[in-house]
């Protein structure tokens, strides 16, 4: 049979705007630790204005720090030249470390006055790269910590229609030897379940089988880590999200 839909490497984007993957992060100071960080932030080539990285950062300590951020700039593309570092006030690439200091109290996380920013060229151009940030005690500079966010963006086009739709539950999430979508079956003709990794290669069209209101993929085979599922219907597609398999 001749699918309609075919998704392609720019298609597969289309619909991420700056979706962000969190990872728990293990990165102690004396006095400082990474508890979150968004290690990957994906952008449109062509759309995106800025993309954006989070981080919370928690004082371990007994005592109140006053923390500053400094960027390792060394190491730019074409992507992360343009980018700024937000840590009370924003600073843009001429400036590496933060001019403000903001205290943390004893046991306090911050978990909202950092951010990076990268500003894509809105040319159309897929392009990626990774920046380092310091978080340093403004008292005692080797009492720091230090995380990297990899920014990436890819050329775009259309499937805003379907992304993050909620009229199928996919679960569990993270997800391992089998994964259910529970939704609509009988409005289903020839339902299939296509997965993408991240750069935008098909790994495949998962097994399924109709289990009364929900579908069953068997992972066999399937490495663990994070991916793009498209759930289509007469090779339709009628919704996607990314996924994590472990």
């Amino acid at each position: 049979m001749i699918r309609r839909f075919s998704l392609s490497l720019g298609i597969l984007w289309a619909f991420l705007g700056a979706l962000t993957f969190l990872w728990p992060a293990s990165l102690y100071g004396q006095s400082l630790k990474i508890i979150q960080q968004d290690s990957l932030v994906l952008g449109d080539a062509t759309h995106d204005n800025a993309i954006f990285g989070y981080a919370a950062i928690q004082n371990i300590s007994d005592t109140a720090v006053a923390v500053q951020v400094r960027r390792l700039d060394s190491a730019y593309t074409p992507l992360t030249d343009s980018n700024a570092i937000c840590w009370g006030s924003c600073y843009g690439p001429s400036v590496s470390v933060t001019a403000q200091a903001l205290t943390l109290e004893a046991g306090q996380i911050d978990s909202l006055h950092f951010t990076g920013h990268v500003y894509p060229d809105h040319d159309g151009v897929p392009a990626e790269g990774s920046i380092t940030y310091i978080f340093f005690n403004d008292a005692d500079t080797t009492d720091q910590v230090r995380l990297t966010i990899q920014y990436q963006v890819i050329n775009t086009t259309g499937l805003e229609a379907v992304w993050n739709k909620t009229s199928w539950r996919i679960y569990p999430i993270p997800a391992h030897a089998y994964l259910y979508a529970e939704g609509p079956t009988e409005s289903l003709q020839e339902p299939e379940f296509l997965l993408y990794r991240l750069n935008g290669q098909k790994v495949g069209s998962l097994p399924l089988s109709l289990q009364g209101q929900r579908l069953q993929m068997k992972l066999e085979g399937i490495a663990p880590g994070h991916y793009l599922y498209v759930l289509t219907d007469n090779g339709q597609p009628i919704q996607a999200h990314r996924l994590l398999i472990q």
